[in-house]
């Protein structure tokens, strides 16, 4: 692992590498303009051995990063420089890893800079996964008519396509690092129990224990409100995008499977967050039940 501020370092070199062949280009193209303008459409010089070493020092530098208060910047610089060599040699592959260092410095973000929660690995990871996901909505004006003009028209479909691999990735991880919906009833019952036995002890007025389960939120907090919140936006939107008229999948049928089980999978973020409202417990697994059947219903009440 590098510590910290090493990291930071060799994100700068990265950085440096990354930028310098582009400064030289834009100097070069400037003073072309200026006596011949139609070399300004010449294709830029190829730099492969700076190029390949910003890309490498920028994934050391966010994935060997050994943590604290600098691995923020660190990923975030790392990011800036690969998206810089991506878009400069116009490659798709690298735009794609440059995006995949983008979530992995969220994880950074939320690990290091945002207060502790016991959610933090799952939020860094689905805040990198609704920021690919807004990104990808918002490049679409740089379509034309659904083709690319631009560095960032290029990269729409690979960030979409890398949120919900992220989201894919988050859910799984949410329900381990929360304990699962059952583990925190079972926490509340036991609270209430030593509850009950205190205030039933004569002669004792009853009072609270220390870290007594009050309101459904001990265990979660608003870490887990956020996560919750943003688990549910994503698999509506990605019900959304799969039942939509611009659906990436060709068949009907998958299209269909595909945006009941992002609609079920709804389920789990919604369960918590009733659960950490009202205090009451739903199951996620007959929830998403309803999912098809309430489908059904509306199929039947179209014919």
């Amino acid at each position: 692992m590098i510590p910290g501020g090493w990291a930071l370092l060799l994100a700068f070199v990265a950085l440096v590498a990354a930028i310098g062949p582009a400064l030289r280009d834009w100097q070069v193209r400037r003073v072309a303009a200026r006596r011949d303008p139609r070399s300004v459409l010449d294709p830029v010089a190829p730099t492969p051995l700076s190029d390949t070493g910003a890309v490498l020092a920028a994934v050391l530098a966010t994935v060997l990063c050994a943590g604290g208060g600098w691995a923020p910047l660190a990923a975030l610089l790392s990011t800036y420089a690969v998206l810089t060599v991506g878009h400069r040699n116009q490659s798709n592959a690298v735009g794609a890893i440059g995006l995949l260092l983008l979530a992995a410095a969220m994880v950074r973000v939320s690990l290091h800079w945002l207060p502790r929660t016991g959610f933090n690995g799952v939020l860094g990871v689905l805040i990198g996964a609704w920021l690919l996901n807004w990104f990808a909505l918002f490049w679409h004006q740089q379509l034309h008519d659904g083709r690319a003009w631009t560095t960032a028209g290029r990269l729409v479909p690979i960030a979409e396509q890398l949120s919900y691999v992220a989201l894919a990735a988050a859910l799984p991880l949410f329900v381990l690092q929360s304990g699962g919906l059952h583990a925190l009833v079972l926490e509340a019952e036991l609270f209430r129990a030593v509850d009950a036995g205190t205030s039933a002890a004569p002669g004792v007025a009853a009072s609270p224990a220390p870290g007594v389960y009050h309101g459904g939120t001990r265990g979660i907090g608003i870490g887990g409100v956020i996560v919750s919140l943003i688990g549910l936006s994503m698999c509506l939107g990605l019900f959304q995008r799969l039942r939509g008229p611009d659906a990436r999948l060709g068949a009907r049928r998958a299209a269909r499977v595909g945006a009941y089980v992002a609609l079920a999978l709804a389920a789990l973020p919604v369960c918590l967050l009733v659960h950490v409202t009202t205090g009451r417990t739903l199951n996620p697994l007959l929830l998403a039940a309803l999912v098809p059947a309430f489908a059904l219903l509306a199929r039947i009440g179209r014919t």
